[in-house]
């Protein structure tokens, strides 16, 4: 054992590492920081936006089976699909809140007013939900 220029006390095992100008323990945690970091390699798609596509928002329709889509967001690996009814200003049931992977989702629902929104996500980052688009299946009352 012997010091080094600052006093430390190192061997000379430590010595030879520290020769190269990088240190064994700068590797390890750079090392580290990059396999535990996804938002280093994800995309920021928090400045982006989802586009609801269908239904229509106003939709009236006798047919209980709805086809919801929306616009795909570059760097999102996934969608965060709400439905409530009747609506976001006053929801009494939360119909459905899941995360998909596609950009369309068909649902058989019953007679009722609903509103719907979409979100696109990744694991570092997410959007904000697109406004809510309303339809009512059956009667509009």
């Amino acid at each position: 054992m012997e010091k080094n220029r600052n006093n430390v006390i190192c061997s000379r095992e430590t010595k030879k590492i520290q020769a190269g100008g990088i240190s064994l323990k700068a590797v390890l945690f750079f090392l580290l920081l990059l396999a535990g970091c996804d938002d280093i390699f994800e995309k920021d798609i928090s400045d982006k936006s989802v586009e609801l596509y269908a239904p229509s928002s106003g939709l009236v329709t006798g047919s209980t089976e709805i086809i919801f889509s929306w616009s795909p967001v570059d760097g999102a690996s996934g969608y965060n699909f709400q439905l409530v009814s009747p609506s976001y200003d006053q929801p009494y049931e939360l119909v459905a809140d899941s995360v998909l992977s596609e950009t369309s989702l068909t649902l058989s629902l019953d007679s009722a007013k609903y509103a719907w929104r979409v979100k696109a996500e990744n694991s570092a980052y997410e959007t904000p939900f697109s406004e809510p688009s309303v339809l009512t299946i059956g009667d509009e009352e």
